[in-house]
């Protein structure tokens, strides 16, 4: 799934437009364990909340 694919099927069940993603939300990779897990997840546009998920999630193998 592109980067770009994850963004729009968010938007679209979370029931927001693209511009209000944008403005509070950032898509960084993700390598969680979860089974459902697309490579890729939203993050609160935050330094705290960017670092913190890079730590634990953006090492990807």
């Amino acid at each position: 799934m592109t980067k770009e694919e994850f963004e729009e099927k968010y938007c679209k069940e979370s029931g927001i437009t693209k511009q209000e993603y944008d403005k509070y939300e950032v898509t960084l990779p993700c390598n969680c364990d979860y089974e459902g897990c697309e490579g890729w997840a939203a993050v609160t546009n935050t330094q705290y909340h960017i670092r913190a998920h890079m730590e634990l999630y953006g090492n990807i193998k």
